[in-house]
């Protein structure tokens, strides 16, 4: 089972034919330490694309070696604005490029 976590978020990465096994496995295992599971409509069902750690990851092309990453849609938005903002001003701030993500 691969699993991370940071602060509440916990993606969890099986293969299909144990991912159900997986899940209801870690969710015993949070639920002996004592921690609330809020299982909602982004934690399941298991997924090839999924929302983690605020960006989007992408496992369908896993098999023949690719994994892709990408920014949420509402980041793009507000790496655009961002970007036009700088623009707009000039010479950007450092606190202004440290912001873009």
């Amino acid at each position: 089972i691969v699993v991370c976590n940071y602060v509440d978020d916990y993606p969890l990465i099986e293969l299909a034919s144990t991912a159900q096994d997986a899940c209801e496995t870690v969710d015993a295992v949070l639920g002996m330490l004592g921690w609330d599971i809020n299982r909602n409509e982004a934690s399941a069902p298991l997924k090839a694309e999924f929302d983690a750690l605020g960006v989007v990851i992408d496992l369908a092309s896993v098999g023949s070696g690719d994994v892709k990453v990408r920014n949420k849609p509402a980041r793009v938005a507000a790496n655009r604005q961002q970007l036009k903002e700088i623009r707009n001003k000039g010479t950007p701030r450092p606190a202004a490029l440290n912001q873009l993500r």
